[in-house]
Order: C-alpha cells, then sequence, then structure tokens
C-alpha cells in the first residue's frame, strides 16, 4: 500500500488569516559539502518518453510555443517533476547500494521533498546526499538520507528538502 501526501505553494498568493498555516519541511544538513553525488544526464527526449510512460501530456513539457505562452524563460519546455523525482531516486538507490542497501528499491520505504524550479531537458541533475539521524529511521533499523537534486551546468536547485528512509537489506543496514 502506498500513501500519497502533497502539498502546494503558489507564490504571491495571499491566505485568509483564519486558514491553518502549513508545516514546513525543515530539515538541516550537517555538512554544506555531500556525503555522496551522483549525476544523470538527461537526454532531450526524456519528456517525450516520459509523457507516453506516465500519461501526462501537458504540453508546456514538450512544446516550446506552449511553454513561451506559460511565460517560461526562452520557451524552453521544462522536465515533468515525478520524472525528476524519479530520476533523484534512482540515484538514491544506486548511490546507497554499495553501502549495504541492495540497490532495491522495494527497500525505499519513504520519500519527501520540495520542488522548488525546473529542471529542462538536456541537463544534468546531480543528486546530492547527507545521512541523517532522524529518530524514527534509527529506531526501526532503516536508513534515512537528506538529498537535493541540483540541475548542472546552472547549478540551480531544483529538488530540496529531501528524505528519503531505505529500508534493510538482507545484508545488513545500510550507512552514508
Amino acid at each position: 500500500m502506498a500513501v500519497l501526501e502533497s502539498g502546494s505553494y503558489v507564490k504571491g498568493l495571499q491566505l485568509n488569516k483564519n486558514y491553518p498555516k502549513q508545516a514546513t519541511i525543515s530539515i538541516e544538513r550537517s555538512k554544506e559539502i555531500p556525503a555522496l553525488t551522483t549525476r544523470y544526464s538527461v537526454p532531450l527526449t526524456t519528456a517525450f518518453l516520459y509523457r507516453i510512460a506516465s500519461g501526462d501530456y501537458n504540453a508546456i513539457h514538450v512544446d516550446p510555443s506552449v511553454a513561451e505562452s506559460m511565460g517560461l524563460p526562452g520557451g524552453r519546455p521544462i522536465l515533468h517533476g515525478l520524472c525528476t523525482l524519479g530520476m533523484a531516486t534512482r540515484a538514491l538507490m544506486a548511490a546507497t547500494a554499495p553501502l549495504g542497501c541492495g540497490g532495491d528499491a522495494q527497500l525505499l520505504r519513504s520519500l519527501r521533498c520540495r520542488f522548488v524550479s525546473s529542471a529542462y531537458p538536456g541537463e544534468d541533475l546531480e543528486t546530492q546526499l547527507w545521512p541523517s539521524t532522524e529518530k524514527t529511521a534509527v529506531q526501526t533499523g532503516t536508513t534515512a538520507t537528506l538529498f537535493r537534486v541540483v540541475a548542472q551546468p546552472r547549478g540551480a536547485i531544483v529538488v530540496d528538502f529531501g528524505i528519503a528512509v531505505i529500508g534493510k537489506a538482507k545484508q545488513g543496514r545500510c550507512r552514508l
């Protein structure tokens, strides 16, 4: 069973004073230099292939004229957010595999993050990882890993405040 939680941020939106404030993700990295970094190139055809696989046919991802009409810089189509997150998850599992996590996506227990900027087809997505001492993970024998995704060569953070909880592999607990 999977549980999906989501929240939205709308730039410039003014809420009624009686509306409850949304909880913010406050994850502090123990060090600014990541413990591990993984980088994947995003081929220019990725958005075309992802739209077929996902069923998300929004033209903002593939049509420069639609991207321009939506105010995107230079009319450049953006990569699907879930495609970006999928690549980050792939990087997380690959990076933690040598550490005893087995690289098995079935060991992924939870994943949360904040999308903060757009990624574009043709960029490299660099996933930066830090260890976490989240109490829940320590108590359950899982490993919590903090992460963010940076689009290169722009250096723009596209996913931030990420935390992945990875379960125990047969060979033991993985550590970053």
